[in-house]
């Protein structure tokens, strides 16, 4: 009775009877219209909030859930375009933008030595919550930009047009992480919820590295895709394995 349930509830949500951020009716409610007791439709519920299409808010209710955000890494695209490019067309506001010795970490990577860099960090919204924020570190050898440019523009997008610079590739590494209590009060988390943390160190046509970012998302409201193309010969590479 439950399966059945959910699957209306499913079926309502994916017909736009109940929309994103819409209370969908309390556990009693759903019992009583249902014919059924209130421990089903506590399971009822229980496993929409698995799959997570909807958000139960204690104090408040279930809610129908934002679906998840699907960034594609693929090809170099920058991560706003690519965001974009999947219909999310976030909202960004430029929380902090800075010249200053980068960690010895991202130093490293740039080969940037003690120098300062130009340093920004960007906020991402979609309806006004915030999902993800990107530490950005660019080289020392790049033009300097304007806080101006920078709010307005993203980096990938300042290379092509601004510096008439070409991202070549990308060296892409991503891991959950903790969010630390900056973090959290910036990405306004409410409970324990894990983060993805994306770090991307972009190179242009010489193979120098002009861009470091490190990219924090909800690991509940985002996932990162790759799409092969071709056959994936998955059966040779396991030859031999007993």
């Amino acid at each position: 009775m439950h399966r059945q349930l959910a699957q209306q509830l499913r079926s309502a949500i994916a017909a736009g009877t109940y929309k994103t951020g819409d209370r969908i009716p309390a556990e009693p409610e759903l019992a009583l219209t249902h014919g059924v007791s209130r421990i089903t439709a506590r399971q009822a519920v229980m496993h929409l909030a698995r799959e997570k299409l909807v958000v139960r808010r204690q104090g408040k209710g279930t809610f129908v859930a934002e679906p998840p955000v699907h960034h594609d890494l693929l090809d170099p695209h920058g991560i706003y375009d690519e965001l974009v490019a999947k219909g999310v067309n976030p909202r960004t506001e430029l929380l902090e933008f800075t010249e200053r010795v980068a960690p010895a970490a991202v130093a490293e990577k740039l080969r940037s030595g003690g120098r300062k860099l130009t340093h920004w960090t960007r906020l991402y919204l979609r309806g006004g919550t915030p999902f993800a924020v990107s530490w950005v570190w660019l080289a020392p050898w790049l033009p300097k930009f304007t806080r101006e440019q920078i709010a307005q523009n993203s980096s990938y997008h300042l290379f092509k047009e601004a510096s008439n610079i070409k991202v070549a590739n990308a060296d892409l590494s991503i891991r959950a992480r903790a969010a630390t209590p900056e973090l959290r009060r910036t990405l306004r988390l409410r409970g324990r919820e894990p983060l993805i943390a994306l770090e991307r160190v972009s190179y242009d046509v010489q193979g120098t590295p002009i861009e470091y970012t490190l990219y924090w998302a909800n690991a509940e409201t985002y996932e990162f895709v790759l799409r092969l193309r071709g056959a994936v010969p998955i059966t040779s590479s396991m030859q031999g394995i007993k």
